[in-house]
């Protein structure tokens, strides 16, 4: 992730100044999206066990 902000902040001409703000912007930002995609990716439902079947009815 520092590579991908070093090289936004060389394209866009950013100061050292501009640059924290950077950081913080992905921080920010990244933390949800990661949230997001593991919920949509990996937390699947799962099926119901034999136990759980007894317990809903």
């Amino acid at each position: 992730m520092a590579h991908l902000i070093n090289h936004f902040a060389q394209a866009w001409d950013l100061s050292p100044a501009h640059y924290w703000h950077l950081r913080m912007l992905c921080a920010l930002l990244l933390t949800p999206l990661l949230g997001v995609l593991y919920v949509v990716l990996f937390d699947r439902p799962r099926r119901p066990t034999a136990g759980r079947q007894l317990w809903h009815r």
